[in-house]
This record gives C-alpha cells, sequence and structure tokens, in this order.
C-alpha cells in the first residue's frame, strides 16, 4: 500500500511526473518546495535524487536532478 502523503509532496509529485527529465532540486526550490520535503520524497522512495552534470555556458558543475519513480507514480494514482 502506498504511503499517505500531504498536499505538498502530491503537488511535488505531480510536478515530477509532469516533466520527463524530472526537475531540478534548484527548481523544485523555486516553486516553494523545501529540501526537507524532497528529502522525505526521496526516503520515502516516492522520487529519486542524482547528481548530474549540467554545465552552463561558461560555468561548469552539477545540479541534483530529482525524478518521481514507479512507487510515486502508483501514490499519485490512489490518492
Amino acid at each position: 500500500m502506498p504511503p499517505k502523503i500531504c498536499a505538498e509532496a502530491r503537488r511535488a509529485l505531480i510536478m515530477l511526473a509532469e516533466g520527463p527529465e524530472g526537475c531540478t532540486e534548484a527548481m523544485m526550490l523555486v516553486h516553494g518546495f523545501n529540501s526537507a520535503l524532497i528529502a522525505v520524497l526521496v526516503g520515502t522512495g516516492l522520487a529519486i535524487a542524482n547528481a548530474e552534470c549540467m554545465p552552463q555556458p561558461g560555468e561548469s558543475g552539477e545540479v541534483m536532478l530529482i525524478k518521481i519513480t514507479d512507487a510515486g507514480r502508483v501514490t499519485l494514482e490512489q490518492v
């Protein structure tokens, strides 16, 4: 049985589900999701976080990419 989630977590999962590549952590923060919520989604297996090398012109570095998991999709379907 999927875990029960709050409205904010559901909104975050919807946002992740809408993007085929997921969202960067920075984009999640811009949309009002805090790092604690992201950590809960990842910790419960509803999302995964991977460091990706996505340099911008003139910059180098990694960003954290957050993606919904199959368990996250199931949870969305059942609430």
